[in-house]
């Protein structure tokens, strides 16, 4: 290239140099062949124009006029990067920075190549053979910058000798070629590959490698996997009424086995919707904890009862009094009280509790209280409390606990009756069997059955499908009604039903019922008939009255014959004379109580008060059971 030299212009004001007038040099550097349409005397020094310039060896490179006469003496970029390279490519040839790694070039596949025509850090795969004879491809820089060595030594990649295929071969005869994109000899024997895999009989499902060697079975023969014979649909099709759809998408019955222990919702014929396993309502054939509520019942409270009736006898619902045992074995004197945790909860519940402890222990009853908790982390436990025994057992696992709690109890048993029994207990056997008596059980204490007639006020079109033969007779819950005589609508709970075919506006509209039916007064209530005074309802006939109704009329006491007003309705509902209400109230305050803690026996509520400076209504309170304590002291009657 010509020296460089400039020539010394004089600027005109308002003119600008023509850049070869400026710079000869530059008419050398010109590439006329690209720059066809650009006339350099047009621009100034410090045009931003891209142009096209060549250097003394060939070189066309584009580059605005202003930075090309600003770097006019580095000369050509292109040259100048030749000649960099040359100086430094002798040190960062591949066989001289890395030799050992050069040594593992594999010179027969890579052709026309050798390592000292390659730079360390170059981006380019070849071929490598590793001390062992493995051969493989890789880049240079992974090579020498990462560190990257042979995949066969290393466990990436592996040969065809040490492949799955190879080592496994029986159980090729499974591996699916139409789904898997990856061959088996391609495949180490511990690799996290989920195959495909074709059984026998046609199934096909996936697995890892590692996890096929382990266990060789198909999960779909096993039932581990669900598939159209074994899902929760076909095994179990009645439970699909229950099945939420909504709350549970996208989960599918089709896609579920019987005995999953997922967690799913359900919304049983009543309306109710709770979550619980699968595999608890398919297999245990639980039911929907709310209804059981309801019932007052559930499975293992009736899983206990019946394999108690293979010792002794027992009672259901049995009634001391007008205190009510879920269990109670009569010949042993003992009762056993089931608590669901959708039940009993809460401060009411509590209080009522601790009224039925100390009553059935007032009456010599040992109380077995069974409770269930939402805590999972609670497993089965039994201990001795102040009216007997309480066992602890987690909700919604309990029927699996059903063994340990008829262990628990028969321990109890023995402890405090002398005897024992060996129970044969399977809930898998015996399941149906107690559902069977469940569901009759209660189906006989259901509204349809117990209130026939009133019934017939069921008003099925705003109900829907809910069936009054699983509604108790004693439920809470409000329903729909219409009444077949005036065709009057109305809200209201089960148990306020009467067993009539008339209605509240029937009877304020002076309707007149059947009187020779069952649903009168006279037949529905026989007992109280006992007490009904004659002479001052001389023009009042027991049979043309219903039982809910708000008349009062007279009534005679059959014990003291005071005679008292009160209504039909409030009568029939338990409520006594109230002449001798009095005087066993004041009976009470006189009767010899005891204190379970310092073994005193005193004659009265009174005497107690005086002595502990404990007030009257609390002593009395934790003897009717409202409370647990009085005075920090529990207290009982003396018979």
């Amino acid at each position: 290239m010509a020296k460089l030299e400039k020539l010394k212009v004089k600027n005109v004001k308002g003119k600008y140099v023509p850049i070869f007038k400026l710079h000869p040099i530059l008419k050398e550097m010109w590439d006329f062949e690209k720059n066809i349409d650009i006339n350099p005397d047009d621009y100034s020094k410090s045009s931003e124009l891209t142009v096209y310039w060549k250097c003394d060896k060939g070189h066309s490179y584009p580059m605005t006029i202003r930075r090309r006469i600003y770097t006019i003496k580095k000369g050509c970029p292109k040259c100048n990067t030749e000649q960099r390279f040359k100086e430094v490519e002798a040190n960062n040839r591949l066989s001289v920075r890395f030799p050992e790694i050069a040594n593992e070039f594999d010179l027969n596949k890579n052709k026309d190549v050798t390592t000292d025509q390659i730079h360390y850090g170059s981006q380019k795969t070849y071929w490598w053979k590793c001390p062992n004879g493995h051969s493989y491809e890789a880049k240079v820089s992974y090579r020498t910058l990462r560190g990257h060595g042979c995949p066969y030594c290393s466990g990436y990649k592996v040969t065809k000798e040490e492949s799955f295929g190879s080592k496994y071969p029986k159980l090729l005869e499974e591996w699916d070629y139409s789904k898997n994109e990856k061959s088996p000899f391609t495949i180490s024997s511990g690799s996290e590959y989920k195959a495909w895999w074709k059984c026998p009989n046609g199934h096909s499902y996936q697995r890892r490698i590692h996890a096929k060697i382990k266990s060789r079975e198909c999960p779909i023969c096993k039932g581990i996997i669900a598939n159209p014979d074994n899902c929760l649909a076909t095994t179990n099709p009645d439970l699909l009424k229950e099945w939420d759809y909504d709350r549970n998408n996208p989960l599918n019955p089709n896609n579920l086995l019987r005995g999953s222990h997922k967690k799913v919702w359900w919304k049983c014929p009543n309306g109710h919707e709770y979550q619980t396993t699968i595999y608890t309502r398919a297999i245990y054939g639980t039911g929907c904890p709310i209804c059981d509520a309801e019932k007052r019942t559930s499975f293992p409270e009736q899983a206990i009862g019946f394999y108690l009736e293979k010792f002794t006898d027992v009672l259901y619902r049995h009634k001391i009094e007008k205190t009510e045992i879920d269990v109670f074995l009569p010949k042993l004197a003992i009762g056993i009280e089931y608590d669901g945790s959708f039940y009993h909860k809460g401060s009411e519940n509590e209080k009522r509790e601790s009224r039925k402890n100390n009553f059935l222990k007032a009456n010599n009853v040992l109380l077995i209280r069974v409770k269930e908790h939402k805590d999972k982390r609670i497993t089965i436990n039994c201990k001795k409390t102040y009216y007997g025994y309480l066992i602890n057992t987690p909700y919604s696992q309990a029927y699996l606990f059903i063994k340990e709690l008829m262990d628990c109890i028969n321990n109890i048993i023995k402890t405090e009756k002398g005897c024992s029994h060996s129970f044969d207990v399977n809930i898998e056997r015996d399941r149906g069997t107690i559902l069977e008596r469940y569901n009759t059980n209660f189906k006989a204490n259901s509204v349809a059955i117990k209130k026939p007639i009133g019934i017939r006020k069921w008003d099925y079109s705003k109900n829907g499908n809910v069936d009054p033969n699983t509604i108790p007779v004693s439920s809470k819950k409000r329903f729909f009604w219409k009444c077949p005589t005036c065709g009057y609508e109305w809200e209201g709970a089960v148990e306020n039903l009467t067993n009539t075919t008339t209605c509240v506006k029937c009877v304020h509209s002076g309707a007149i019922i059947d009187n020779t039916k069952a649903y009168s007064l006279a037949e529905q209530y026989p007992n109280v008939l006992k007490e009904w005074d004659y002479n001052k309802n001389q023009n009042l006939d027991p049979k043309s009255l219903t039982p809910g109704s708000n008349k009062k009329v007279w009534w005679k006491c059959s014990k003291c014959g005071f005679e008292w007003e009160s209504s039909i309705k409030v009568r029939v509902k338990g409520h006594g004379c109230p002449q001798c209400g009095i005087q066993r109230a004041r009976a009470s305050k006189f009767k010899k109580i005891l204190n379970i803690e310092t073994k005193e026996v005193f004659n009265s509520i009174i005497e107690a008060s005086e002595k502990y400076n404990i007030g009257r209504t609390s002593i009395t309170s934790c003897l009717n059971g409202r409370s647990k304590t009085a005075g920090g002291y529990h207290w009982e009657y003396v018979d």
